[in-house]
Formats: C-alpha cells, sequence, structure tokens
C-alpha cells in the first residue's frame, strides 16, 4: 500500500466564497431542487466574487466557479447527469442523490482510502479515498458541452503549505496551486465546479500535476446542458488468434481431494486456465470477468518453490472467487522448481499487466494494475517476500514461511517499501522461528505476524484453505481493496478482530 511521504500509512468544508456563498451541507453541489440521475436538474451559476483574497483567485481559473444549495441567482441553466466516479475506490458512492462509479479511466497515480470522518459532507464515502500523485483521467463521452464538479478532502496533511498542485480540464487550467488544508482544513470536502467544458474529441480529460507533494482527488461528477453523454468504451474487434484465449483447465483434475471439492465461498465466479502462448510456465486462478469493478492482481508461490501451478489450486480457487486474480508459478501439472527468489513472480506481475493493456486479451482493462499483491506458502512465502522489493507491489504475504533463513536477506529488507504479513502455524510448524526473527529483523515497513495452531502445510488440505484461507482473503481485502470492515482491516486490527484473540497470537508494528 504505497502511500504519501515518508509515512507508512496515510490514512470542514470551507468555500473562500464571497459573503453570499455558503458551503452545501452534505458537501456535494446541489441545487434548489434534488438531483435526479433519469432527469435534468437546474444548476445555479455564479463565477468567484471580487471580494475573493486574491491567494484564492489564483487557484481558479475565470471559467470555474462554486456553487451552494443555499446560493442565490437569477440565472439557471438546465443540465442533465452524464457520469460519476469515485476516484482511489474499487467501491461505488453516493452523494447527493448521484451515483459515483468505482474508480476507472485512469493513467497514473496511487490510490488511499480512510475512515475518518469528513467535515462538511453528511455522507464521508466519496472523500474517504483518494487518487494521488500525477495523473490524468480520460472519460468516454460524446462531443458536446460540460460542466464538472471536482470532489477533494485533505487526508493526510494538518497544516498549510504541505501540499500544493494544478488541474487542468480539457487542457484548461482550472485550478492553480490550490492547497486544501487552507481551504478546507484536515479531512474537510472542498468541491470545485468547473463549466463551459467543450470536448471535441470524445473524450473528457482531467489532468492533475504536483507541484508540492502530491495531487489528489476523491471524485468528480460530470454534467451537460447541451445533450453530452457518456459512452462506454466498445469491446475491441478481433480474431481467435489475436484473442490468444487460455486454455481451460479441469476442475476435477486440478483439485483430485475429495474433502477440498465443495465450490470456493466467494461471489465471484471462478475458473483455472493455462495461458500456453502467452505464460506457458504458470497457471491462472481467475474469478469471472463480467463486472465492472477492476480485479486485483495476486502472484502467488508454490510450497517447496515448485513448478507444479495446480498444487494448491483449491486453496487458490478460494481467493480468486473473492475477486481476485491469482497467478501461481509453474503451468498446471507441471514438475521442478525454481530459483527460490522473485523471479517468477515478476514474470506474472509482468504479463498481467501486459494483458490488461492488450486490447485482443480477455483481460483488457479488467485487471487493477495499481493494486498488486505478491504471496505464497513455504518457499513460496520466502518468493513473494523477495518479490516484495517490486516497486509494483502493494503487500507481500509468507504463509507457513519467513525468510530468516536466507543469509542474502538483508540485501532486501532496505529495499522494502510496503507492508509484509508473515502468517505461520504453531511449533511444529519449521517456519515458525524464522517468521518470528524476520519480525524483529525488519524494522522499514509495517508488518504483522501471526500463529495459529496449526501445522505447517495443513491448510493446503483443508477445504478452501480453511482460517488460512479466510485470512489471506481478509488480508488482499485490506491492502488491495481499502476493505476497513471485519472482512478486511478489521479483521487483523481493531477491537475484537479475528486475529486478536484466541486461538491466533498475533502481533504486528508500523500499522495504524
Amino acid at each position: 500500500m504505497k502511500q504519501h511521504g515518508q509515512h507508512f500509512f496515510n490514512p470542514r468544508l470551507v468555500f473562500f466564497m464571497a459573503a453570499i456563498i455558503v458551503a452545501g451541507c452534505d458537501g456535494g453541489v446541489e441545487s434548489s431542487s434534488e438531483h435526479s440521475q433519469s432527469s435534468t436538474v437546474n444548476m445555479p451559476v455564479s463565477s468567484l466574487s471580487s471580494a475573493q483574497s486574491s491567494e484564492e483567485s489564483s487557484h481558479s481559473a475565470e471559467h470555474s466557479s462554486e456553487i451552494s444549495s443555499e446560493q442565490s441567482s437569477s440565472a439557471t441553466v438546465e443540465e442533465s447527469f452524464v457520469y460519476a466516479i469515485n476516484a482511489g475506490s474499487q467501491q461505488p458512492a453516493r452523494l447527493g442523490g448521484i451515483d459515483y462509479q468505482p474508480d476507472r479511466f485512469a493513467s497514473g497515480g496511487t490510490t488511499l482510502a480512510v475512515t475518518d470522518s469528513i467535515m462538511g459532507a453528511a455522507d464521508s464515502t466519496l472523500f474517504q479515498s483518494e487518487r494521488y500523485g500525477e495523473y490524468t483521467y480520460n472519460i468516454p463521452v460524446s462531443n458536446a458541452n460540460y460542466t464538472i464538479v471536482l470532489h477533494f478532502a485533505e487526508l493526510y496533511h494538518t497544516s498549510s503549505g504541505e501540499r500544493s498542485f494544478d488541474v487542468n480540464v480539457e487542457g484548461r487550467q482550472e485550478l492553480l496551486e490550490i492547497d486544501l488544508f487552507s481551504l478546507a482544513g484536515h479531512d474537510g470536502a472542498y468541491n470545485h465546479r468547473v463549466e463551459g467544458i467543450v470536448v471535441e474529441d470524445g473524450n473528457l480529460t482531467i489532468e492533475l500535476i504536483s507541484r508540492i507533494d502530491n495531487a489528489t482527488l476523491s471524485g468528480f461528477a460530470i454534467y451537460s446542458s447541451n445533450g453530452g453523454a457518456y459512452e462506454e468504451p466498445p469491446e475491441p474487434q478481433c480474431t481467435q488468434a489475436q484473442r490468444m484465449q487460455p486454455a481451460v483447465v479441469n476442475y476435477d483434475q486440478a483439485i483430485t481431494n475429495q474433502a477440498q471439492k465443495n465450490p470456493p465461498s466467494g461471489a465471484f465466479g471462478y475458473a483455472i486456465e493455462h495461458a500456453t502462448q502467452t505464460l506457458p510456465n504458470h497457471t491462472i486462478f481467475r474469478p469471472a470477468l463480467d463486472g465492472n469493478t477492476k480485479i486485483p492482481i495476486v502472484a502467488w508461490g508454490n510450497g517447496a518453490c515448485s513448478n507444479v501451478g495446480t498444487e494448491q489450486a483449491d486453496f487458490l480457487l478460494e481467493v480468486a472467487s473473492h475477486g481476485y486474480l491469482v497467478i501461481a508459478n509453474g503451468g498446471p501439472f507441471g514438475s521442478g522448481s525454481n530459483d527460490q527468489h522473485e523471479t517468477e513472480l515478476v514474470k506474472a506481475i509482468d504479463w498481467a499487466i501486459a494483458e490488461n493493456n492488450r486490447q485482443c486479451s480477455q483481460f483488457y482493462q479488467k485487471l487493477d494494475v495499481e493494486k498488486i499483491a505478491t504471496m505464497g506458502w513455504s518457499c513460496g512465502g520466502g518468493m513473494a517476500h523477495y518479490a516484495a522489493v517490486d516497486p509494483r507491489v502493494d503487500t507481500a504475504v509468507a504463509l507457513n514461511s519467513g525468510i530468516a533463513i536466507f543469509g542474502d536477506r538483508f540485501d532486501y529488507y532496505p529495499r522494502f517499501h510496503s507492508p509484509l504479513a508473515i502468517f505461520n502455524g504453531d511449533q511444529s510448524d519449521v517456519a515458525y522461528n524464522p517468521g518470528l526473527q524476520q519480525f524483529d529483523e525488519v524494522d522499514n515497513v509495517p508488518i504483522y505476524h501471526a500463529n495459529y495452531p496449526i501445522g505447517h502445510g495443513d491448510a493446503y488440505f483443508q477445504d478452501n484453505g480453511g482460517e488460512f484461507g479466510i485470512i489471506a482473503v481478509g488480508w488482499l481485502n485490506w491492502m488491495l481493496k481499502d476493505d476497513l470492515s471485519s472482512s478486511g482491516k478489521g479483521m487483523f486490527i481493531g477491537d475484537n478482530c479475528r486475529l486478536c484473540r484466541g486461538p491466533w497470537n498475533a502481533k504486528h508494528k508500523g500499522f495504524d
């Protein structure tokens, strides 16, 4: 989980307007009548008051304005809702009667979610996530005139001067050197309305440019006064040869233990595949591909660093069924072993990102390439932690493992940059001591360690991975889906969390 600045984790609605301009009570843009997604709305229009300070005036271009439900105006413009995005989250949000879709259409940036209550917003959800860094949104819309309402919150800094950034819309500078803390305080909602946007190329482009620290955005809603509409990108037209469709792996051949024949518990479907043409030495475990939510990526290392990709098939299908693309090293029913380090997991990550960008791939634009984990069992857990040095990896999980037995670990420790987890068995687990030792040695990133009364490989012969299947999914939910509930972060940290009580024995450092 990448963060602002050098910290481990990042986790008032004030408009600097003329005296007649007051913030809307829900942090959103409202008109005198409630927004409806099925009808047009009358949006009050105003320009920035000349009574504003010169500092605030420098933050907004002449075409931009901000409004609230309490603002009066003699002129109204009838506008229809077009599309809205909840930036930084793969979950929908609702604000002012408008449904904000999970984040998509962004190039660049990093996402983050917090649980802080947001001042100035009746519903905090939209403002509790962000996409930060330097990045661009390209929203596919018809050529027309648009208005966009941008939503912001300062989720990290607690004083002015710590963040400054610009926002361009369709190549036009709309916000200059904006400092969210000076405008709305810490955890305060701030909305900015941009009018007069003319789209002529089929994409409404929003560009965020960092000046001090990172640019950030919590979401936006698009409206049009002259028939503008969202246009879902068409599926690419490809031949069968161009698609290079992975081959289906037979479920009954992959899972031979009758005790593990119960279907995975997740709600997203499941399949086992072998990309014989593009990734022959790995096995794919995936959910159904018919949803609108992008799928995070998990690169898996097998026990004994084995090249048998189906060796933990039941466990990996359980993970996949909760909405993850899992790529195990080794082809289905393969043989031999690998180099015990990060090589094969990095290959899996490279392939997933390439397939997400390849137009004729079944994974085209369906993967969340900004949410990547490495995970593995035993020797494969070591592979996962070695691969954690890859800058694309947001978290790494070692199950029944620990790299304290490897002499070169100190070459890797300083390069860790994201949270680690070690989930081991009891003292009968050969990884018990190496895991504890690694927890003590790692001090530059957040790390979580827990023991459960189970042997070294027992979980992988239990239906859906037993307790380890549950906590593996929970950790991924927290790290890759920003799930802060009892099915995510709440499973590991907080009052009466699952791992905070027996038979688990857990400890952690570096987490809020």
